[in-house]
């Protein structure tokens, strides 16, 4: 009896290959990231304050230059209008997708999705296809004697704002119609059996409850649009280089790398910063509903 006993309290106890397989299965990710992300970005930071010589001059010179200044003002600028324009556009969309039948909702999910599934330069030429000066819309614009000359639709801001809203709209759709998937219709309808108007019920109850996938989605598009870089090149002008261009032109024109990773420390710096913020607001359980 006390031999058997034994036995199986030794079989019961967890052997050391089991209480560090999970520890045992971490290290190739662990390797991956150590090789392909922390130690490139300790040497890009090392660079920073080290090249040419020891210190933040760097950093001065990116903060003291009216360019630099200015390129970070554009990006962060595109990145808050982007946002705005992808939440104006994604909660209609969204609310609607929650109303219409299964057989619609798959077809303009399948829309949604389209961006996916098609590549950023195609899509790129595509826009610039429709906007050039001799585009459809141009054109067209033309044929019902709406304009006189071509609008200049292409490299320019509101270009730029178009081809990344499209690509990250997205996002925020899909955010957002989580979000909504999780409120109780019946609060809407219980509110409105009490008196609230339609607006009265959108801003004290859906609202609210929605907020969190909205706040997720606009840091989400947000921290997207900060590291763009082929659609500036491509669909705007000079006057709306953003912070990947700035970056590439100092490493690849300038052969400027140390205020190139400077410039790449700031940037890192802001999106962790701003994925910490969604991440927070990720895990958040939706709002109360405010009386």
């Amino acid at each position: 009896m006390t031999a058997s006993a034994g036995q199986s309290r030794r079989a019961s106890r967890p052997s050391l290959h089991s209480r560090w397989a999970p520890e045992l299965a971490l290290i190739p990710f662990v390797a991956v990231m150590v090789l392909l992300f922390a130690l490139p970005t300790l040497r890009m930071l090392s660079r920073s304050v080290l090249e040419p010589t020891p210190g933040i001059g760097n950093y001065i010179t990116l903060f003291e230059n009216p360019l630099y200044r200015q390129v970070f003002a554009t990006t962060f600028k595109v990145s808050l209008l982007v946002t705005l324009l992808s939440i104006v556009l994604a909660y209609p969309m969204a609310a609607y997708l929650l109303r219409c039948g299964r057989m619609m909702g798959g077809v303009i999910f399948a829309i949604v999705l389209v961006p996916f599934w098609t590549s950023l330069l195609v899509r790129i030429y595509g826009w610039t296809f429709l906007l050039q000066r001799t585009g459809v819309v141009n054109g067209t614009l033309r044929e019902l004697g709406l304009i006189a000359r071509p609008l200049k639709l292409m490299y320019n801001e509101g270009a730029v704002l178009v081809g990344i809203t499209h690509y990250m709209l997205p996002f925020m759709i899909l955010s957002i119609y989580a979000a909504l998937r999780g409120v109780d219709p019946r609060l809407a309808a219980a509110a409105a059996t009490m008196g609230a108007g339609p607006f009265r019920v959108f801003r004290k109850v859906t609202l609210p409850l929605v907020m969190p996938g909205v706040v997720a989605g606009s840091l989400l598009v947000f921290i997207g649009t900060l590291g763009f870089f082929v659609t500036p090149a491509l669909m705007g002008g000079p006057a709306d280089m953003m912070l990947a261009n700035l970056i590439t032109f100092q490493a690849k024109e300038a052969l400027n790398w140390p205020l190139a990773a400077a410039i790449a420390s700031v940037l890192a710096c802001a999106v962790s910063l701003l994925a910490w913020i969604y991440f927070r607001f990720a895990d958040r359980a939706p709002g109360q509903v405010r009386t």
